[in-house]
């Protein structure tokens, strides 16, 4: 009883932990074409061909230990389900490309990576740690993310947590995404994470759990109306057009879905929630307007962001074979010769692993939205809207196959949204 206890115990600590250390970048450099010390030398660093271990891997690694030990019994149960199969089968043939991979390293160490975040999907449907505890240290430690963006803005460096990995940000630095308006010259709100685009996707999501962790009742109005306002106020600072579109539909879609479909929350927390949204909307947009219009409407036609996506299909139409038996996890730069990856999450995963890889992508997320339906409870709504916006993110971005922040909030969500409730 005492061991039973104890574990039990260790595992809702190791889960805690987890949960905060998801969006932490402190790693361990494994191999790569240029190692962080000649990267800081001058060379250039290939982020997608090198291999890490992260703080979050140590901690994972153990939280699936002590799981197995208390829970093991239960593995057998979770593995007969066809959607866990499916992702079973496609962890595998991702290991075919090792075969004829031109950068062998990379697709071992994406394959590998994809294990992990199997069996993170595995444990997060598995698991007995409640969706609250999961919510609130998500909320929490995207909190303090927007804290952390708002100081990287305001004074337009790195705060120098250096625990923490924060990326080294400068102005006028050619490695750091900055945005250039009438205004002048600006770095992009980073937190720990190593984009603006990962960290405002993060944000988008912080805002759906406050909405949820407010109308269960688990947080103040006056806690979500402040920790609504700062995460708001850093999303917009992150200049990611395309998180920030998906946080304005999810966060409209969450509170009209509240409204009219949701029959077992009071509708004072629902019209108090959607008062709070819309006037952080106004408040951010009102001190932020000018570069916020540039951002949208002038800088995207001469942005190279938006010429790097489109040209990053290029390397399909080149090789297009590789859609069928995949080039390797991490070889899309290597084959193509490109800076970046294929933006697009679907497209990406066909290109490096195969085409079945990528359609049993599909149809997971498409369970996962699947089984929302009928929404009629916060939970189904916070899933609903969570599931589309990594939808609608997938299209547009690749950081859910290529970084490790991407992969564990895909896989914990996925995971979170298939559970019974």
């Amino acid at each position: 009883m005492n061991i039973t206890i104890s574990l039990q115990q260790i595992e809702k600590v190791l889960a805690v932990l987890f949960f905060l250390a998801v969006p932490l970048q402190v790693r361990y450099f494994l191999f790569g074409p240029v190692s962080p010390e000649q990267a800081e030398q001058g060379a250039e660093f290939v982020e997608w061909l090198s291999g890490f271990v992260y703080v979050s891997d140590v901690i994972f690694a153990a939280l699936f230990v002590v799981w197995l030990v208390r829970y093991g019994s239960s593995l057998r149960t979770t593995l007969r389900r066809r959607f866990v199969q499916m992702v079973a089968v496609s962890v595998l043939i991702s290991f075919f490309p090792l075969f004829w991979a031109l950068n062998g390293d990379a697709a071992l160490f994406r394959a590998v990576k994809y294990v992990e975040f199997f069996l993170v999907f595995v444990w997060a449907y598995s698991t007995r740690t409640h969706l609250t505890i999961a919510a609130s240290c998500l909320a929490f430690s995207g909190v303090f993310q927007a804290l952390v963006g708002i100081g990287q803005f305001l004074t337009q460096k790195s705060l120098g947590l250096v625990f923490l990995a924060e990326s080294p940000l400068a102005r006028f630095d050619e490695n750091v995404a900055e945005i250039i308006t009438t205004t002048g010259r600006f770095i992009r709100a980073y937190g720990t994470v190593p984009s603006p685009n990962i960290l405002a996707f993060f944000l988008v999501i912080t805002l759906l759990l406050l909405i949820f962790l407010y109308c269960k009742k688990h947080i103040p109005l006056a806690v979500f109306v402040l920790c609504s306002w700062v995460v708001s106020f850093a999303l917009a600072l992150t200049f990611s057009r395309g998180a920030i579109s998906v946080g304005i539909l999810a966060g409209v879609a969450f509170i009209l879905l509240l409204v009219w479909r949701v029959k077992d929350v009071e509708k004072r927390a629902v019209q108090n929630a959607a008062i709070v949204l819309l006037c952080c909307c106004i408040s951010v947009g009102g001190l932020l307007h000018r570069e916020l219009y540039e951002r949208f409407f002038v800088a995207v036609h001469y942005d190279n962001a938006v010429s790097e996506r489109i040209d990053s299909y290029g390397v399909v139409g080149s090789f297009p074979e590789y859609l069928l038996y995949g080039a390797g996890g991490g070889n899309t730069v290597a084959v193509g010769s490109v800076s970046q990856p294929i933006h697009n999450v679907f497209v990406l995963s066909a290109f490096e692993w195969g085409i079945v890889c990528s359609l049993i992508l599909i149809f997971v997320i498409g369970c996962a939205l699947l089984r929302q339906m009928p929404v009629v409870s916060v939970r189904n709504t916070l899933f609903f809207c969570g599931v589309a916006s990594v939808i609608a993110v997938s299209c547009i971005d690749h950081f859910f196959l290529t970084t490790q922040q991407g992969g564990l909030l895909l896989w914990v969500l996925m995971g979170f949204a298939l559970r019974d409730p």
